[in-house]
């Protein structure tokens, strides 16, 4: 999951739950890591638009300050401390995106079970190319 580093700690734990209850967590690590960065690409992007609305210009910019340093633990403290039920809106987009994912199951995990097909496939041209 190291990937996913770029993402706030509360989202990256929350996606790890998620994977878990989705019954997505035995896929192999390929798959597995491309579904985590789907699912924090989702929510960061709904996490980040709600910040940008709550919080205000100047705000902004002193979040900006830990952002440009790279201290994500400082952006996620003054997030936290300036939008008290930050958190709690993190665990509704996740609880959305799991409704959602649930509402089509079959679709959903059809669609997972096909690119694990092309991937073995692909495994397999690869290791024959190797020969």
């Amino acid at each position: 999951m190291e990937q996913t580093n770029k993402y706030q700690p509360v989202v990256t734990a929350n996606i790890s739950d998620l994977m878990v209850r989705l019954g997505l967590d035995n896929l192999d690590d390929q798959k597995q890591q491309e579904l985590i960065l789907g699912f924090a690409e989702v929510i960061q992007t709904r996490v980040t638009d709600m910040v940008i609305d709550r919080l205000s210009d100047q705000q902004l910019n002193e979040l900006d300050l830990y952002v440009d340093s790279d201290d994500i633990e400082g952006a996620q403290a003054y997030i936290e401390a300036n939008i008290p039920d930050y958190q709690q809106f993190v665990l509704t987009v996740v609880a959305e995106i799991e409704e959602r994912v649930n509402a089509k199951r079959v679709e959903f995990f059809s669609a997972v079970e096909q690119t694990k097909r092309a991937n073995n496939v692909f495994s397999k041209i690869h290791k024959g190319l190797q020969e």
